[in-house]
């Protein structure tokens, strides 16, 4: 149930001028695709998320590893710390998307929140991004089979 006032849910006309191939899971244009992987990206490695994934405090995401370097660069004698005084103090770093200050307790980086969202939408881009390989390669076999190989990246 939507709740927005003035909300119009878009036709099947307007989704296939948009891109779309039909209604359902699974129909969205690779166009769509790319958009969507786009958002799935960390700022820092430049590569799709990696597992797990954690959200700081101003709601940006990172991938834990990365996370971990940017506040090992930023906080050098953390690690070569006595006990008592990590628990006595907390690190601190930067997001690289806002520049927000970022202040951990004494777990670090492990004790910043995991994105099971944003995991769980990066398995389903996975799986989407393969089913679509595949269906792309039985098309092409299908093709070749049919007419010979005359229709090439259809």
């Amino acid at each position: 149930m939507n709740f927005a006032l003035g909300f119009k849910p878009p036709t099947a006309a307007a989704a296939t001028a948009a891109g779309s191939s039909g209604p359902g899971p699974g129909s969205g244009s690779g166009a769509t695709m790319e958009n969507l992987e786009k958002q799935l990206i960390c700022p820092v490695c430049l590569e799709m998320f990696s597992k797990p994934v954690i959200i700081l405090p101003c709601q940006h995401n990172l991938c834990r590893k990365c996370a971990n370097d940017i506040f090992q660069s930023a906080n050098p004698l953390w690690q070569s710390r006595s006990a008592a005084s990590v628990a006595a103090g907390s690190g601190r770093f930067r997001c690289p998307s806002c520049r927000h200050e970022v202040v951990l307790d004494r777990h670090g980086v492990y004790g910043l929140q995991r994105n099971l969202l944003v995991e769980n939408i990066i398995d389903i881009y996975r799986q989407q991004e393969s089913s679509r390989r595949v269906n792309q390669q039985v098309k092409l076999l299908l093709c070749a089979s049919i007419n010979g190989g005359c229709c090439k990246n259809k």
